[in-house]
């Protein structure tokens, strides 16, 4: 990132080297905002799999940039920003296994590497799209997280494939499967009322696995599609999921 206010670090975690950014304003014992980016440029316009998933616009790195709080940290996906001379990334991580267990099993540990170094008072999970299946299957893993945002997130996989008429994601896990556990966990997931990619009835599936009386709520903005236009209000946006 060419920003002198941005510090690029490696995490390695689990089966693989993560590329992340963190605020030059962090410091110990802030509030922590952790933000995962999307699934990237996985599969090019004829629906092929790409040989590199990194994406053309990272729009979590977007959202990230656009949060004035002082500590904020963002991670890329797995075999994404990667060098394969350093550590070698199958196909399979960004297409059928994006959501498997080693590759959550590694955001975790990425996750558990930045909160053992920053010391935060609280922890905020941040998602973008296939990165809000992974903050929401992390944060079922723990119970050092304070709020789950997750922006246009893949909250089931299954009903999500099923509704673009593609077939299930065999090798990943489903969020909604795990949803139980965070009924009690704060959460806002924010969808765009003109998102043709990740329709409601994705939030909605997952919605419904909740507990009754969970702390759960999705919210649709008006106007907005899967890319655009998040960065531009992210201020806004994220102080009403967090209650600032």
């Amino acid at each position: 990132m060419a920003n002198k206010h941005w510090k690029e670090i490696s995490l390695t975690a689990g089966s693989f080297l993560l590329t992340g950014f963190v605020n030059g304003k962090a410091r110990t014992g802030q509030r922590l905002h952790i933000y995962i980016e999307g699934d990237g440029n996985a599969f090019d316009s004829r629906g092929r799999a790409t040989d590199d998933p990194t994406p053309l616009k990272p729009t979590a790195l977007g959202l990230a940039v656009a949060d004035s709080s002082n500590s904020v940290v963002y991670l890329s996906r797995p075999c994404q920003l990667r060098n394969e001379k350093v550590l070698p990334c199958s196909r399979r991580y960004w297409t059928s296994h994006r959501f498997s267990e080693e590759v959550i099993d590694s955001m975790n540990v990425a996750v558990t590497k930045v909160v053992r170094w920053l010391k935060p008072s609280s922890v905020t999970l941040i998602g973008f799209s296939g990165g809000g299946a992974v903050a929401t299957l992390v944060a079922s893993r723990r119970t050092d997280i304070n709020n789950l945002v997750t922006v246009a997130g893949t909250l089931d996989p299954d009903v999500w494939m099923g509704h673009h008429k593609l077939p299930r994601l065999k090798g990943s896990l489903n969020p909604k499967a795990f949803a139980s556990r965070l009924s009690a966990l704060r959460q806002t997931h924010f969808i765009g009322s003109d998102d043709e990619i990740m329709p409601r009835v994705v939030a909605d599936s997952y919605m419904a696995a909740l507990s009754p009386h969970h702390s759960a709520r999705v919210i649709s903005v008006p106007g907005y599609d899967h890319q655009c236009c998040w960065d531009k209000n992210w201020s806004n946006l994220l102080a009403k999921a967090l209650g600032n």
